[in-house]
């Protein structure tokens, strides 16, 4: 297993537990907590009270919008922009996320995984390697969604 594998299973299972700890406290029915026995001992019963949410489910039947190169690149740089590492200040297209940027090797596959996730494909990891900067990752997707400039 590669090591790119062996951080998103570190991250997955990361976010799984804290997944798990957010949703536990309000998964109750007719006020019995509704958790697998696995996580009984992490939130006693007594302190577990129901909560209401106010979220609601939205259902969109619109057109995609259409994708250009310059969409992308807006897209890239928001997706770095939340990384917690990232200053926005410094970033533009061309900065380099090791050189420029300060951002160590997980840091640029995290936010490889953020921008997979953002267009909804896998990156290989030999492809990457290869992108350390905005610009080449907007150009990367481009290519991959087959819009031109």
């Amino acid at each position: 297993m590669g090591r790119r594998a062996t951080h998103r299973m570190e991250f997955l299972s990361k976010n799984i537990l804290q997944s798990q700890a957010r949703s536990a406290s309000s998964l109750f029915v007719m006020g019995n907590p509704v958790v697998s026995k696995d996580c009984r001992s992490l939130f006693p019963k007594k302190n577990l009270l129901p909560v209401e949410s106010n979220v609601q489910q939205v259902r969109s039947f619109a057109k995609a919008a259409q994708l250009t190169l310059e969409t992308i690149r807006e897209q890239v740089l928001g997706v770095c922009k939340q990384h917690e590492k990232v200053d926005a200040g410094r970033l533009t297209l061309n900065s380099h996320f090791l050189n420029d940027l300060g951002l160590d090797s997980l840091d640029h596959i995290e936010i490889i995984m953020a921008i997979e996730d953002e267009f909804g494909f896998e990156i290989p990891d030999v492809e990457s390697d290869r992108l350390l900067t905005p610009a080449d990752i907007a150009k990367y997707v481009g290519d991959k969604k087959n819009v031109g400039d």
